[in-house]
């Protein structure tokens, strides 16, 4: 007699049930209310729902369906409910209320949705793209659904996530949150290069975990930059201009307080700037045509500190600032991140006719569309922009002259 022995494997039947057992929603928001599987579905699976609540489904509250769709392949799926005006003592139980076949219940196959009395709060990135030199602060601002012009009551601390290559080259503060303190409206969150020499592109994604507490407005993401503090040998080789950054609009200004624009040093093309290293140390050699040959000399390089700023600016770091030019604002990009040099001679006079030797200074960044945008941020009294002039306060909005330069060599 033979006698066979057969092993037998049980099969473990799958599960579905809600990612959480509670879900909290504030006044005039939503939240997604989840479903998971414990193994990916083979096939689109449709899983209705029931829903209970003293308050009426429609009115009060609303859901962007009634069943739970699980793409094949997936182990989850969602609905988003919305908080129309739910009392505070309007609990909402959500459950399964048939379970797919060849699935079994797990031990969440019903979850509640608690409403709460504090309004969500909407937030928008201050900017859509920045640059991180040596550092950056990131701002979001804040409004309520319920009340526009929020401020908040106390110390409030918003998680916030980073991703793309970029995030593991720099480090946040307050643990990745933004800090928005009681009174204001806006929270910050500082970004710090952890690699002093770093030079690159690498790029990071910030974004606000959208819990149902916040809510995403006009800019709900931003795009950073990893770049580190500009220096002359990441420019080193030769530049040609190529425009001066709004000029029409730069030029009503002048000629609304009478100045003659033609006086204006915008006339450059086939100006050049060349950045070379001489001998350890790096240089700057103007050439070909342009009014901008009035002003620089062949002359040493080096990083100052930032001088003659915008409005509005902060400095970042010794050699760097977060600012805003108003005529780069209009057509790019509303703040920008320079970094300052110090030139040991320029013409400080800016003049054809009249040479005052002294030191200058520049500030610079280099735009992700590779072209180098340099302001001049340090002359005397000029012979043009007189009625705009002051000696008392360098403008920095209509006497940078911001323009671009492209590479040629």
């Amino acid at each position: 007699m033979i006698i066979s022995a057969m092993s037998c494997q049980q099969i473990e039947t799958p599960s579905i049930e809600f990612a959480r057992s509670l879900y909290s929603v504030r006044n005039e928001a939503s939240t997604d209310i989840t479903l998971v599987l414990s193994k990916e579905s083979p096939s689109d699976i449709t899983v209705p729902l029931s829903f209970a609540s003293k308050a009426e489904l429609g009115t009060e509250y609303t859901v962007s369906s009634e069943n739970i769709i699980i793409k094949a392949g997936e182990t989850s799926g969602a609905i988003t409910l919305t908080n129309n005006s739910l009392g505070s003592d309007d609990e909402i139980r959500i459950s399964i209320k048939e379970v797919p076949a060849g699935y079994t219940p797990g031990s969440r196959s019903t979850t509640i949705v608690s409403p709460s009395s504090q309004q969500a709060l909407i937030y928008s990135f201050q900017c859509e793209s920045a640059d991180v030199l040596d550092k950056y602060i990131a701002t979001i601002e804040l409004k309520g659904t319920v009340t526009e012009n929020f401020t908040a009551a106390e110390r409030l601390s918003i998680p916030a996530t980073l991703s793309g290559e970029g995030a593991s080259l720099v480090s946040c503060s307050d643990g990745g949150n933004f800090i928005v303190e009681a009174g204001e409206s806006k929270g910050t969150m500082t970004l710090t290069l952890k690699d002093a020499n770093y030079t690159g592109a690498a790029k990071l994604n910030i974004n606000i975990t959208e819990d149902g507490a916040y809510i995403g407005g006009n800019t709900e993401t931003m795009e950073i930059t990893v770049k580190g503090v500009l220096s002359p040998a990441v420019i080193a080789g030769t530049w040609e201009f190529e425009e001066t950054i709004n000029l029409e609009e730069l030029e009503m200004w002048f000629e609304e307080y009478e100045d003659d624009a033609s006086l204006l040093p915008v006339h450059n093309d086939g100006f050049r700037l060349t950045f070379s290293r001489n001998n350890g140390a790096y240089t700057v050699t103007p050439s070909g045509e342009g009014d901008w040959n009035n002003y620089f000399r062949s002359s040493a390089i080096s990083w100052t500190k930032p001088v003659n700023t915008p409005s509005g600016a902060v400095i970042l770091g010794n050699y760097t600032a977060d600012e805003s030019n108003m005529f780069i604002a209009e057509v790019d990009t509303p703040r920008q991140q320079m970094t300052y040099f110090r030139l040991d001679k320029v013409n400080r006079a800016f003049s054809a006719d009249t040479e005052t030797a002294g030191a200058g200074a520049i500030a610079m960044r280099l735009r992700n569309d590779g072209r180098l945008e340099i302001h001049i941020r340090d002359y005397s009294t000029p012979p043009f922009g007189e009625m705009w002039w002051d000696d008392e306060k360098f403008d920095a909005d209509m006497f940078s002259f911001a323009s671009t330069f492209k590479k040629v060599n």
